[in-house]
């Protein structure tokens, strides 16, 4: 931006004189950033909370007659994969084929291991990431590479975990709520993909002499945790992620996921969560009982579709989780390409200037707002979701691209 000075002659007559107030000339910087922007959204996050409890050990079809007594992975006939072998399995090849579609992450829980009986109920927390997950990828979405070697992290860490202890998994969703990579900014979602393959439990502050118990096999207060079902309070974690802007997936996986109670859990769980699981066809839905592709609803990109009646996913074997994950990274690859970040913090929308393909565009409820950042985050014009110019920003062409100019003028 060029600012002129246009020359002014000043005479003075007679004898009068007159006095000049001095005023300190202002001085300006313009901070201006260019973008090429097009329907494609910018990649999500994608955090994995991997349950890898003691029944993670099971088979992962224990309705076969020799393989219903496999408790430990040395017990289990080749014919008889793990429910672990077989996760691992799955989403070793959804990680390879994934890995620069989603900014990928990983915590699993408990953070108890094999030779920490008396820890079976520990959550994971916020350090676990670093020592025995993977921290988040935060890098641009250019930087494919980097998103690769998150996915090559990931896939290693998982094969190296050796499953064992309960499911606490109300708190594991509750540690995420202050890990602060996952707060979704610049039009990125943000996402929580809970793979699990047993009821929540883990909250001591249930009464096992009342309480709905996970297990059925032995007393609900078995040793170092307790085994109520706490179907709430994980749900309330889910719903307090929502409110915060992150979305959780539910995929459950073995018998215990499957029987009426799984079911009616998890579906409370995933309805909390948020996330809509699309459909063209019943077979997409699983076939699982009452699950139809019968719904219109709101997908996770803000599109009206058709939906599945159980929002949860269901798995029983690598085969079909690998489906499921594959469902998934095709939903949540949107966003808001109708925000962009400002090169510089105004001290007002006055002080904004915006164009698209040389077109000055005023804002207004129909057009753009300024958005101040929040801390440890920067300045944003978000153009109005309903508005013409963001519409024609989403129906655009990715090799067509519009030139969104941004012109920020700051004292100096």
């Amino acid at each position: 931006m060029l600012l002129r000075l246009l020359p002014v002659t000043l005479v003075l007559c007679s004898c009068q004189t007159y006095d000049f107030e001095h005023v300190d000339p202002i001085a300006i910087a313009v901070s201006r950033a260019d973008f090429d922007r097009s329907g494609v959204a910018p990649r999500p996050n994608l955090f994995l909370l991997v349950d890898k409890s003691g029944s993670m050990n099971l088979a992962a079809d224990d309705s076969v007659a020799s393989c219903a007594a496999c408790a430990t992975p040395a017990g289990c006939p080749a014919t008889c994969p793990t429910r672990w072998k077989e996760l691992t399995s799955a989403m070793t090849r959804f990680l390879t084929d994934s890995g620069a579609a989603v900014h990928l992450g990983m915590v699993p829980f408990p953070a108890a291991d094999e030779k920490q009986s008396t820890q079976a109920c520990t959550a994971s927390a916020l350090p676990d990431i670093d020592t025995r997950g993977v921290p988040l990828n935060v890098a641009d979405d250019s930087d494919e590479a980097s998103m690769r070697t998150s996915a090559v992290a990931v896939s290693n860490a998982l094969t190296s975990i050796k499953p064992y202890g309960g499911t606490p998994t109300g708190a594991s969703l509750q540690s995420l709520l202050a890990y602060q990579p996952l707060a979704p900014r610049l039009g990125r979602q943000s996402y929580v993909l809970l793979l699990t393959d047993g009821l929540p439990n883990c909250n001591a502050a249930l009464d096992p002499s009342t309480c709905s118990c996970t297990s059925t096999d032995r007393p609900c207060l078995n040793g170092p945790f307790n085994e109520c079902l706490d179907q709430s309070g994980t749900a309330a974690q889910a719903l307090a992620l929502k409110a915060a802007g992150i979305t959780t997936i539910v995929v459950g996986f073995g018998r215990e996921t499957n029987s009426t109670a799984g079911r009616q859990t998890l579906e409370q769980l995933a309805l909390a969560g948020g996330f809509v699981r699309t459909c063209a066809s019943d077979a997409d839905c699983g076939g699982g009982p009452g699950d139809t592709c019968s719904t219109t609803a709101t997908d996770n990109c803000g599109r009206q579709v058709q939906a599945c009646s159980q929002q949860f996913f269901q798995a029983t074997n690598a085969t079909q989780l690998g489906a499921a994950l594959t469902r998934i990274r095709e939903s949540v690859n949107c966003g808001n390409v109708c925000d962009f970040l400002l090169p510089a913090v105004p001290q007002s929308e006055l002080m904004v200037s915006v164009s698209i393909d040389g077109q000055p565009v005023a804002p207004g409820p129909d057009s753009w707002r300024y958005l101040a950042p929040l801390e440890g985050d920067k300045p944003l014009v978000r153009f109005v979701d309903t508005g013409a110019w963001c519409q024609r920003l989403k129906s655009t062409p990715g090799d067509k691209p519009l030139t969104v100019e941004l012109l920020v003028v700051t004292p100096l």
